[in-house]
């Protein structure tokens, strides 16, 4: 099993099943939102989404995933992503303020050689617009969660984190701890 700390930040549909779903991949978990009340629903097990085999994979894992509400608690992380849904309105605005809160205290606690993932839905050229964060240490990943086969979907694949050249070494040294995979990323950003 592995021995790296993976912390999710926004604890919406995506970034609950993608905690839960790693878990169940053998990683411990730092599952982080602002909101107290919803992190101590879900240490309590009141899941507030409904997906397939979710219940039964919290349970099953339960002692690999912690639920906080305390950013500090994302420090310890060797990679952190920022999973929450988007919100969008009846015009198909997206109003990006939590996900840029969510960075901003991701980033403000993660130790310097950790990583920090953007996997929720972003408009091009987000990534590049951001600052005081390391290039060399930004990653984005594509979400593609799917009501009702979120579960099914994150347990049958490991999206890949990526950015622009070569696998920088922050990310290698997180692939080779947590024995998941071989470094893959992607020549050219998709953000």
């Amino acid at each position: 099993m592995s021995t790296a700390l993976v912390g999710f930040a926004g604890m919406t549909h995506l970034g609950i099943v993608s905690a839960v779903a790693t878990a169940a991949r053998g990683f411990t978990i730092r599952a982080y939102d602002p909101d107290e009340s919803v992190a101590q629903r879900l240490r309590c097990r009141g899941l507030p989404i409904v997906e397939p085999d979710l219940d039964e994979l919290v349970a099953a894992n339960q002692d690999r995933l912690t639920f906080t509400a305390t950013p500090s608690d994302l420090g310890s992380c060797n990679v952190a992503y920022i999973v929450a849904d988007v919100p969008t309105d009846d015009q198909g605005e997206n109003d990006l303020t939590p996900i840029k809160g969510l960075i901003g205290q991701a980033a403000d606690n993660l130790q310097d050689d950790a990583i920090l993932v953007l996997l929720c839905q972003l408009p091009p050229g987000f990534t590049r617009a951001l600052t005081g964060l390391p290039n060399d240490r930004l990653f984005c990943q594509v979400e593609t969660l799917i009501f009702g086969r979120a579960v099914e979907r994150n347990a049958s694949s490991w999206g890949v984190p990526i950015r622009p050249g070569p696998c920088p070494p922050a990310i290698a040294r997180f692939w080779r701890r947590s024995a998941a995979r071989s470094c893959q990323c992607a020549t050219r950003a998709l953000n």
